[in-house]
């Protein structure tokens, strides 16, 4: 750049002569007086670089990386930076567009603080060290920049230089000058400035001796490299007493005088002609040992086999010595640790001898003999037989002889009663009081085992006694007789009669059975002796008896009674007996089977037998001489087995002996066998069905046992599984594989059942999984490192766990966390780093680029910290490597630093139009921005937010005081406050909103002075542009004006400007500039036109502005946007009558209307108080609203087009389906079953009577008949259900009601509310009741959410029958076709705009956002496909049910009380105000315009005789034209409104009123209509009809924007 006033300076030769000659000087000084260094090259390397046009706009320094955009001419030393070209080449590179960057290092020879300037044309950069010293990057002539930071250096010290210097156009210079302390600025000279630094102070041997004995020489030492003297210090630790380190050559020397371990660091310091360097070692050690002794020694133990045993012998010493042994045996089951620990246990008996020896460097110390017993289990010695055979109470002692000590005595087995076994000594003694043999053995138990005795065997021996002898004194002659003798004694006694006579026909066993038939009539005496043997000798107990035989009847003939009979089968037999008087009974031990008796008159045994089994029996037949009995019989009641025994165990384990009897009732005993499958091998059945054995083969048997008699077989069928404890067939794995490598092995062990599977103690790696199954292990480890565990494999109640397994996964460095953070602070602390994982650890090292300068890189942990000393963007690479592999990971960190302004300053005064030029200069990095923070410009300037320069001319005059600041990521910093005074025109626009403010209607002040005299004026508000005030200014040139913001402004950025005439005649403007968001709340204001970005993200900046406000979107509805709320929400639900008002107040009004038009129409007509019943061909209905019928059919016979039809009433009649026949579903056998129609009469009886109180509860109740026609009762379980989806839809972790429904199960519940009202409101109903439980209600506006979201659960079901009827016949003809068309088109169209308005409402009815209105156009359609497939199941009922359809489906209700339509009408009043209230405020319009809307409710209720006209009744439509016309009515007042209204402050307040007003008016006029039939009907057009029909529908779609609004 040539500036011809700076070059050109008459005094430049004598400076710059002044200038060299300073420099000669301090040469000459430095070299006489500093120390010469060869190893230094003075200078400095420069790069020229050309076709650099980026000018100030480009900060090479900032990042260097740009460079690469230019073409590098040369690289060169240069002495000193200190040349002017003038107009000529740059360094022989190029004249303009040239970049150089100086890199070195200033050299300080003496110390002291340095100021630096640059000389240069134009820019010129310099940074000693870390510190900026010259930042002077500007077009400019040959001239000198502002002093920088100063920096400090010691003597000797090196601080690197990096320069830059830039060329844009003319002539060039560039020189850099330096102040040496106490002198004036003068170039730096080259002396001062090298191309090298000087080698750092290292360590290159840091291995020193590590051990000696106290007392003793120590010498060893480190050593290090460096240019300049080295010191050695001792940095950390600290050496043992008596060594010492030598400073001047790093020698460690001396007598170690004390004993112990001594950790150390050693640091030296290298000073190269001033210049300091350090490096440390790592942590060095010495250990001073001393002699070894034995502290405290072992003592002789008895130990035991089995039992823990731990002691330890602690030996002194320094370092602590290692314990050995040096001889002897230590017991089997003992270990010995190197600190001395003996333990372990004992598993041999015995004595065992050792010694120890505790060595460490010094010597080594012996310990004595230590003497260890091990004490043995204990043996019997003598005796271990303790049997014998003794007289019953003899007296018994015996006792063994046992080696061991601490031994104890038990018994295996019995003892007779009255002995008993000493557990101290082995003894059995006492006196034997029980005969009979017992066998037995003794076990002798102590610490280290047991052992057991002989089995021994004592024989109790007892002389025989008679316990029982009373026979009978007494007997018939021919009748049996029997009874047993029995006698004590051990072995058991034998009987006889010692020779002596028994009665004739009687006898005696050995074993004492006396029986036969006396055969002759006499006294008998007679001997009976009961005797045993032992010890040699007989042993005799006797005793004598008399019996006397008498005569009795005799069975002549038939006295055998035997026979075989099946159970249930006849049985008879007559005996012939002699005598008379004769009368029969049944012997002594006689049995006969239930069912058969015995005749006592005639003897005559008879009857039908019930139980099965071999009877025996006799027949006594008696008179007064005495009595005869018949032969012994049997009677064999036979019957077919059945099992009453068979339920084995299910599961045998292998090896266990196992033992089951099958049972089965039958006559003969039936007899078992296996007829299919198999026995679990090793079991066997036995004939009886004894199922014994032991199992020996793991597996499941399935078998088939068949019981059989003589008369029939029965089988059952069994399954038995044995289970076999897991066994292992391969239990090894492959222990080493690679991170990420496939990876498959198994463990395999045999057992039934099948074993499965489990990792116990440890765990896989990652990415590894076991199948439990197979136990194979698969997959592909994806973290390395070791991995403990073991595999336990299980069947049944058994497992079996192998070994532990050590698989090690080698895994290269893998990234972990890369994202080294990308800014820091200069100055500031800095923490962070890479982290990987792998498998071995991994190290890391900079592979290359580097580190910012203060950063380290640690390379154990991957972590960098430090303090960063220098500004810029540094990349590098990170390696993390270990013996696997190695991972490079790329980055970079950029240090910055907050903007520091440098100078700027702008005039104090100026006049009106004065052009300004002011640049404000500031450092920091990133490269700042600038922006005005506070106050405002003089109107007519600006600032580049880029370079800091405020240019522009005065516009408006006046007093301005502004604060800039500089702006960058890290921070912003405040410029000083300045003052402007611009004299001239002035004039001051003030806006009376705050930020957060509805700027619809705030006043504009504005204020001038200084124009022309009378001067005309206005005031224009754009962006549509709309002259809001105009006028004259006074004589003085002022203006004073009011105006107020007007409505319907538009998102986004507005201005308000006074345009005038200043006193030249000049245009004068001024404008203030202000963003408005979508609801018209103010957003910004500003005295600086907005730029093209600012005008941009005003239309999407919304939310932010919301948050930051801490405002709910919901909640901010301006008058504009309620209106059309309303208005859509008005419009919709006046079309489909929703009169619960839970949206919009129109649909109260046409249902009230549609009500009272149908009562003053009817040509039966009645009275709308007190109860009234109804027919289901009547067609009357109450005034009020409420039904009084149970049938929307009319004089036209009934159909959608019938006049009884109103404006979607919502309590309309129950229909009269009535049909002949019955469908598939009807004829099922299912519905004999009564728990399948257990909820029909109840329902209907429901429905019935709660017609009374509320047409609606019925009307929902009877909604989901056609279902319950097909699934019956079974719909109670639905009705359970939804109960419990009420409770699931509830999120009780959410912060409020609002936000706490999920929608997914919402949207279940409106889903199935569709098909079915009953459902759908008590599951909202629980929603509603669970909300108010879980969660705080915290204001109104949480109550009208719930009860929006309670009429979502059943509105979509009743709006999709209000125009039609909720049941139809199956389709017969084309009429019934084009009902059901009507039906599937009306019913999506109702749907969708009933969800979409009450859906889309919910946020507004709650004051907050609420998750469900997001997603309104997919529910509304959602819901609109489930109605649509109500109607096709609607068909199939009344096609497939219609008998169960008119049998459940009540056609007649009672009417509602007196007073329902009153209290009907106050509640929907009430319901309305509190709902529509929250959107369109409660205000006098609420008021006025629910009055309206109830008004033709009011009117029917109060006038239910009104005059009738039939011409009102042609051109007023029902059912469905009704609905397409009360849309169209709706649509167009709404349109009409807006058209009229949009801009009016009271828009929001009357669109409630005049948007339902058409709709009502034709509800009033329709009360007036005579029921006739159409003109269509009266011509037989039905053709009209349809045609009329689908036009209009399509009409409404069309105006209604139904389908843009639905899938735009």
């Amino acid at each position: 750049m040539h500036i011809t006033g700076f070059k050109n300076n008459a005094g430049s030769f004598k400076k710059l002569w002044a200038f060299f000659s300073i420099a000669i000087l301090t040469a000459l000084m430095v070299g006489v007086g500093g120390k010469a260094d060869a190893a230094i090259s003075y200078g400095v390397t420069a790069k020229v670089y050309t076709g650099y046009t980026g000018s100030t706009g480009v900060r090479p320094m900032d990042n260097p990386s740009v460079v690469s955009n230019y073409t590098l001419c040369k690289t060169t030393t240069l002495s000193t930076i200190d040349t002017n070209w003038g107009s000529g080449t740059v360094e022989g590179c190029a004249a303009d567009y040239v970049l150089i960057h100086y890199t070195g290092y200033f050299y300080s020879p003496n110390g002291g603080t340095y100021t630096f300037q640059g000389y240069s044309d134009d820019g010129f950069y310099a940074k000693v060290g870390s510190t900026v010293v010259v930042n002077n990057w500007a077009l400019q002539g040959c001239s000198a920049s502002s002093t920088g930071a100063s920096v400090t250096m010691a003597a000797g010290e090196y601080r690197a230089l990096d320069a830059w210097f830039f060329e844009h156009g003319g002539g060039a210079c560039s020189r850099f000058f330096y102040t040496p302390t106490g002198s004036s600025s003068v170039p730096v000279p080259a002396t001062m400035l090298t191309t090298t630094n000087y080698t750092p102070a290292t360590f290159t041997n840091t291995t020193i001796t590590s051990q000696v004995v106290e007392g003793g020489t120590y010498s060893s030492g480190v050593t290090a490299q460096s240019t300049g003297t080295q010191t050695f210090s001792l940095l950390s630790g600290e050496l043992p007493a008596g060594v010492s380190l030598s400073g001047a050559n790093g020698t460690l020397s001396g007598t170690a005088t004390t004993a112990g371990t001594y950790t150390f660091k050693i640091r030296v310091t290298a000073n190269d002609n001033g210049t300091i360097s350090t490096d440390d070692t790592g942590t060095l050690t010495i250990n001073v040992g001393t002699n070894t002794s034995l502290l405290t020694p072992l003592q002789n133990e008895s130990l035991w086999i089995g039992e823990t045993f731990s002691d330890r012998a602690i030996f002194g010493g320094q370092p602590t010595p290692t314990v050995t042994k040096l001889s002897g045996t230590i017991p089997p089951g003992l270990s010995l640790s190197s600190n001395g620990t003996v333990s372990g246990t004992p598993t041999t008996a015995g004595t065992f001898t050792f010694k120890l020896r505790g060595t460490n460097f010094v010597d080594s110390t012996d310990s004595a003999s230590y003497v260890y017993t091990v004490m043995p289990a204990p043996v019997f010695t003598s005796n271990p037989n303790y049997s014998r055979s003794i007289e019953y109470g003899d007296p018994v002692s015996d006792t063994p002889t046992v080696s061991g000590d601490g031994v104890t005595f038990s018994l295996v087995g019995d003892l007779p009663i009255g002995l008993s076994l000493d557990t101290a000594t082995g003894e059995i003694s006492g006196y034997a009081n029980e005969a009979g043999q017992f066998s037995f053995k003794v076990v002798a138990t102590n610490r280290s085992g047991s052992a057991d005795s002989s089995q021994s065997t004592i024989t109790v021996n007892r002389t025989p006694a008679f316990t029982s002898s009373s026979v009978a004194t007494s007997l018939n002659k021919g009748s049996s007789y029997s009874f047993d003798f029995e006698a004590t004694g051990y072995p058991a006694p034998i009987f006889d009669t010692g020779g002596t006579t028994l009665p004739a026909g009687l006898t005696l066993s050995s074993s004492g059975h006396l029986s036969g038939t006396p055969t002759a009539g006499r006294s008998y005496t007679f001997t009976v002796r009961a005797y045993n043997s032992y010890g040699g000798t007989w042993h005799i107990a006797t005793i004598t008896k008399t019996i006397n035989v008498e005569a009795a009847p005799v069975f002549t003939a038939n006295d055998n009674y035997s026979d075989a009979v099946n159970k249930g089968g006849l049985y008879s037999h007559t005996p012939t007996v002699s005598g008379t008087g004769v009368t029969f009974s049944l012997g002594d031990n006689s049995h006969l089977p239930n069912g058969v008796t015995l005749n006592s008159d005639t003897g005559v045994l008879s009857g039908r037998p019930t139980e099965a089994g071999d009877f025996t029996f006799t027949v006594v037949a008696t008179n007064n001489l005495g009595s005869d009995t018949s032969m012994v019989s049997k009677l064999t009641v036979r019957a077919a087995p059945g099992f009453t025994s068979s339920t084995p165990l299910a599961r045998l384990t292998k090896g266990v002996a196992y033992s089951y009897d099958f049972t089965a009732s039958g006559f003969p005993a039936p007899t078992f066998s296996v007829v299919s499958g198999r026995l679990p091998a090793g079991l066997t059945l036995e004939s009886d069905g004894t199922l014994h054995g032991t199992p020996t083969t793991g597996d499941e048997y399935t078998f088939t046992i068949r019981a059989s008699n003589l008369l029939d077989t029965v089988e059952i069928t069994k399954t038995i599984s044995v289970i076999q404890t897991p066994y292992a067939i391969d239990d090894t794995l492959q222990l080493l594989i690679l991170a990420g490598a496939n990876y498959a092995d198994a463990v395999h062990f045999g057992g039934f059942p099948a074993p499965t599977y489990e990792i116990v103690d440890g765990a896989l790696p990652l990415g590894l999984e076991l199948n439990a199954s197979s136990g194979a292990i698969t997959g592909h480890p994806s973290l390395g490192g070791l991995y403990n565990f073991k595999v336990k494999a299980t069947g049944g109640s058994a497992s079996v766990t192998t070994d532990n397994f050590a698989l090690i996964v080698n895994q290269p460095p893998t990234m972990v966390d890369d994202a080294v953070a990308l800014n820091t602070d200069l100055g500031k602390a800095f923490t962070d780093g890479v982290s990987t994982t792998g498998y071995p650890l991994p190290t890391y090292t900079v592979k290359s680029g580097a580190l910012p300068p203060g950063l380290r890189l640690n390379g154990a942990t991957g972590a960098i910290n430090g303090i960063s000393t220098a500004t810029g963007v540094y990349s590098f690479v990170i390696d993390a490597t270990n013996s696997v592999g190695v991972l490079s990971m790329p980055g970079s960190i950029t240090v910055q630093q907050a903007p520091v302004f440098i100078r700027g300053e702008m005039p104090a005064s100026l006049s009106l139009g004065d052009k300004v030029s002011v640049r404000l200069v500031a450092t920091g990095f990133p490269t700042p921005t600038f922006a005005i923070t506070s106050g405002a410009l003089p109107d007519g300037l600006s600032l580049d937010a880029n370079t800091g320069e405020i240019s522009g001319a005065t516009t408006n005059g006046g007093s301005y005081n502004f604060v800039v600041s500089a702006i960058n990521s890290i921070g912003t910093t405040a410029y000083k406050p300045m003052s402007v005074e611009v004299a001239g025109a002035e004039t001051q626009i003030d806006v009376s909103a705050k930020i957060g403010d509805v700027i619809t209607g705030k006043e504009i002040t504005i204020a001038s002075g200084g124009l022309k005299p009378a001067a005309p004026y206005s005031v224009v508000l754009r962006s549509n542009p709309q002259t809001i005030a105009t006028g004259t200014a006074t004589e003085q040139g002022t203006v004073a004006e009011q105006a107020k913001i007007p409505a319907g402004l538009e998102p986004g950025w507005h201005s308000i400007t006074l345009t005038s005439t200043k006193p030249d005649g000049t245009t004068f403007e001024k404008a203030v500039y202000f963003q408005v968001t979508e609801t018209l709340m103010l957003e910004e204001i500003s005295q600086v036109a907005p730029t093209d970005a600012q005008i941009t993200e005003a239309l999407t900046n919304d939310p932010e502005f919301y948050a930051k406000m801490g405002i709910d979107p919901a909640s901010t509805v301006t008058p504009a946007a309620a209106a059309a709320q309303v208005e859509q929400v008005t419009s919709v639900v006046a079309s489909v009558a929703l009169v619960s008002a839970a949206a919009a107040g129109a649909a109260a009004a046409a249902s009230a209307a549609g009500g009272a038009a149908s009562s003053a129409g009817s040509s039966t007509g009645g009275s709308s108080g007190g109860t009234r019943g109804g027919s289901s061909s009547s067609g009357a209905r109450s005034s009020g609203g409420g039904s009084s019928s149970s049938s929307s059919s009319n004089s036209d016979g009934g159909g959608d087009d019938g006049d009884g039809g109103d404006y979607g009433n919502l309590e309309a009649d129950h229909d009269d389906f009535e049909t002949e026949g019955s469908g598939i579903v009807d004829r099922l056998g299912i519905w004999k079953i009564g728990a399948l129609t257990a909820l029909d009469k109840p329902m209907t009886n429901w429905i019935e009577r709660s017609a009374q109180v509320s047409p609606v509860v019925s009307r929902i109740l009877n909604d989901g008949s056609y279902l319950r026609a097909l699934l019956g009762s079974t719909m109670g379980l639905a009705y359970f259900a939804a109960v419990v989806l009420g409770i699931a839809a509830v999120d009780p972790s959410a912060g409020n009601i609002a936000t706490s429904g999920r929608i997914g199960i919402l949207l279940a519940i409106m889903a199935i509310g569709t098909l079915d009202a009953l459902f759908g409101i008590l599951a909202m109903t629980t929603f509603v009741v669970t909300s108010l439980i879980a969660l705080p209600t915290t204001g109104v506006g949480d109550v009208r959410y719930l009860l929006a979201m309670f009429i979502l659960g059943f509105a979509p079901s009743i709006m999709a029958t209000t125009f039609r009827k909720i049941r139809r016949p199956a389709i017969e003809n084309l009429s019934d076709a084009w009902e059901r068309i009507i039906d599937l088109a009306l019913i999506g169209f109702i749907s969708v705009l009933t969800v979409m308005s009450l859906v889309g409402s919910v946020s507004a009815f709650a004051g907050a956002t609420v998750p469900l209105s997001t997603d309104v156009k997919p529910i509304a359609l959602a819901i609109s496909a489930v109605a649509i497939i109500r109607v096709l199941v609607e068909e199939a009922a009344a096609k497939l049910a219609p008998d169960r359809l008119n049998r459940i489906n009540p056609t007649e209700v009672p009417g509602t009380f007196a007073w329902q339509p009153w209290a009907s009408l106050v509640l929907k009043a009430s319901v309305l105000v509190l709902m529509i209230g929250g959107m369109v405020g409660m205000g006098w319009h609420l008021w006025v315009g629910t009055f309206l809307i109830f008004l033709p409710g009011i009117i029917g209720l109060v006038f239910p005789e009104l005059p009738s006209f039939k011409w009102i009744h042609e051109f007023i439509p029902g059912g469905v034209g009704a609905l397409a016309f009360a849309t169209l009515i709706s649509s167009w007042s709404g349109q009409l409104v807006n058209a009229l209204l949009g801009k009016s402050d009271l828009y929001g307040q009357l669109s409630f009123i005049l948007i339902p007003l058409p709709v009502i008016l034709i509800a009033i006029i329709g009360m007036f209509a005579r029921q006739d039939e159409k003109l269509w009907k009266r011509a037989n057009k039905n053709w009209l009809y349809i045609a009329g029909g689908i036009a209009v529908f399509v009409f409404t779609i069309q105006v209604t924007d139904f389908f843009p609004t639905i899938f735009g």
